[in-house]
């Protein structure tokens, strides 16, 4: 599996989701051209993206991306709770929806289980 972290800028809460997922090797993407020069690598193996957002212009941004990719495995990491925010992030479809204010715990287990189910 081939894992891909999406976060504008480096920062606590990017630190703390990073330990809790250090039992696998991760790629950082810090911009929508970086994210999408990255999922235009080709594999051979399934892509789990993890987007953390801070605002809800960058939630847009990407899922205008992501429209072009089919097989995408994603975790949705929001800043806060609303209903317009919650309403963009279900619209990408994810397996898992978290929030920042989390410890990232279940953000970790729930990249174990897609890893074991589609690795």
């Amino acid at each position: 599996m081939a894992i891909i972290v999406y976060s504008s800028e480096k920062d606590t809460d990017e630190q703390r989701l990073l330990e809790r997922i250090s039992f696998t090797d991760t790629a950082i993407c810090r911009s929508v051209d970086a994210l999408r020069r990255r999922l235009n690598i080709p594999t051979d193996v399934r892509k789990i993206i993890i987007l953390s957002f801070k605002e809800h212009e960058e939630m847009t941004r990407i899922a205008r991306l992501l429209e072009l990719y089919s097989d995408l495995l994603l975790i949705v990491i929001l800043d806060h709770d609303g209903p317009e925010t919650n309403k963009a992030a279900f619209g990408l479809r994810p397996r898992y929806i978290a929030y920042k204010a989390d410890d990232f715990k279940d953000v970790a287990a729930v990249l174990q289980r897609i890893i074991h189910y589609y690795g």
